[in-house]
């Protein structure tokens, strides 16, 4: 779970709650715990997987609309990618530090199958990609036209 704030020209990605084997009732109250314990007001949106549907219905259930849009992986990619240095060199996307977790996926990038590189068709592999994943989910539905 990233939090995310999009500020004029910037979209700032400020926190991250990484973990795995844990149930949507779970996830969705540790983001409202996080929220208390920092002073935030609770999350206006939450962006993810289509597929997650007991995840939208718990976000839903406290308040907070759960949206998504579908899109070839590729194209969400291309979108992240350009957030984060676009043809001018501007960066539009920040990552905090303590997104751990998140910086190292950027870094690592996808993987793709052997003797496969990066191309407008070829997906990449599944796996060690989930905050890549949240991040291009929230990037496709909220920052595709910056």
């Amino acid at each position: 779970i990233l939090f995310i704030q999009r500020t004029g020209t910037e979209i700032l990605v400020f926190d991250e709650i990484y973990h795995s084997h844990h149930l949507a009732e779970q996830c969705v109250g540790e983001v409202l715990d996080r929220c208390e314990k920092m002073g935030w007001k609770k999350p206006d949106i939450c962006v993810g997987s289509p597929e997650a549907k007991e995840m939208q219905e718990r976000f839903r259930r406290v308040g907070i609309p759960y949206r998504y849009m579908s899109s070839r992986v590729n194209d969400g990619i291309d979108i992240v990618r350009r957030l984060i240095c676009d043809g001018e060199g501007v960066r539009t996307l920040k990552v905090h530090k303590r997104c751990a977790n998140l910086i190292t996926e950027i870094t690592d990038g996808y993987r793709y199958p052997v003797g496969g590189k990066r191309n407008d068709t070829e997906k990449p592999l599944d796996g060690h990609d989930h905050a890549n994943d949240a991040l291009r989910y929230w990037c496709v539905m909220r920052a595709r036209r910056l």
